[in-house]
């Protein structure tokens, strides 16, 4: 679940910007595509191809014009959609532009907003003169950053009026609970290249996410449908990466939909123990011993619920969730066997 909430800019004009909501932050992400991204950046590479046009005549007439297009951040390895709204079915699978406010170009201020722990992911990255480009059918815009700050939802901040591209996402970029905070990121426009000049948007890697998609082995009495935070409260933490993650698996929703797969079995475990069910513990821990000192009780979360994820290049090797139930500190580890995950490991102190 998401809301909108508002902070009014210096220049004039109110911008809507996109917070968490407690537990029920990463809710959304269990359906999502990760192919839907670079779907949108092949349809923008092809209205890109027939803007370009070969003859003179073409490239004459082709006038570089806002709208939906590929953001692109070297420093960061960030390409990325962005479509017009701020709304779940747009932030899904891409970045979104706030339709309160004109798309990019030299004499406008526009709004990008995304999710942490997601595509503005490695935002807090960017220094102070990184470049930020944002290409259309007939070319490319192109920003420098010039301003980073952190701001309380509803603070007045104040950025250029016109030749301005602010990002904005939750802060901090790691959080997987509500926050009170906005980084805010200013980029000021620098100059526009030709499309026939451009230079070729292409992920960093030229190789597209694939959807994290992995089934946990549960017993008839539990139903994966509802082992996830919809129907489970849980105190979220922070996403942290171990290993050595592409910035492309980064900047994506692949560490999110891997977050709710490892979710399920943080569930299922519970539940199981709750029901004092070890026959159920077999079907998803098969290899790990039935952690009595938990059994037989209802369990609630006392700590904020920390998951690292271990990816090599974009291949996962697998997921740690640290937290605590009753005040008893838990680490469940969650491997990776096909496209099935599955704890081998639970601790309890």
């Amino acid at each position: 679940m998401r809301v909108i909430v508002r902070i009014r800019f210096a220049v004039g004009f109110t911008l809507i910007l996109i917070a968490a909501v407690g537990v029920g932050y990463p809710l959304w992400w269990n359906h999502r595509s990760s192919s839907g991204a670079t779907k949108l950046i092949n349809q923008y590479r092809s209205q890109r191809a027939v803007g370009s046009g070969s003859s003179a005549k073409t490239r004459e007439t082709c006038a570089v014009k806002g709208g939906p297009g590929v953001l692109s951040i070297p420093s960061i390895g960030l390409v990325a959609p962005v479509q017009q709204g701020v709304d779940n079915a747009v932030l899904d699978v891409s970045i979104g532009h706030n339709p309160g406010t004109p798309w990019p170009g030299p004499k406008s201020a526009a709004l990008f907003a995304a999710h942490d722990v997601s595509f503005f992911s490695r935002l807090s990255e960017l220094k102070l003169g990184d470049l930020v480009s944002y290409s259309v059918s007939c070319g490319t815009y192109v920003f420098k950053v010039s301003q980073r700050q952190i701001a309380d939802t509803g603070a007045r901040i104040t950025v250029p009026k016109v030749g301005a591209l602010v990002l904005d996402t939750c802060w901090p970029t790691n959080a997987l609970w509500f926050t009170s905070q906005r980084l805010i990121v200013t980029a000021e426009y620098s100059k526009t290249v030709a499309t026939s000049a451009a230079p070729t948007v292409a992920p960093p890697t030229g190789n597209a996410i694939a959807p994290v998609v992995l089934n946990t082995n549960l017993p008839g009495a539990l139903s994966a449908a509802n082992l996830s935070l919809v129907n489970n409260s849980q105190l979220m933490g922070t996403m942290s990466f171990a290993g050595t993650p592409s910035s492309q698996f980064i900047q994506s929703n692949a560490p999110m939909q891997l977050e709710a797969a490892a979710l399920t079995g943080w569930f299922a475990a519970i539940h199981t123990l709750e029901a004092d069910q070890p026959t159920w513990w077999r079907y998803f821990a098969p290899a790990v011993a039935f952690p009595y000192q938990l059994s037989a009780r209802p369990l609630h979360s006392t700590s904020p619920l920390e998951v690292t994820e271990t990816v090599s290049g974009a291949t996962i090797e697998g997921v740690s969730l640290s937290g605590a139930l009753n005040g008893l500190k838990v680490t469940a580890h969650e491997a990776i066997s096909g496209n099935s995950i599955y704890i081998d490991g639970y601790q309890v102190s």
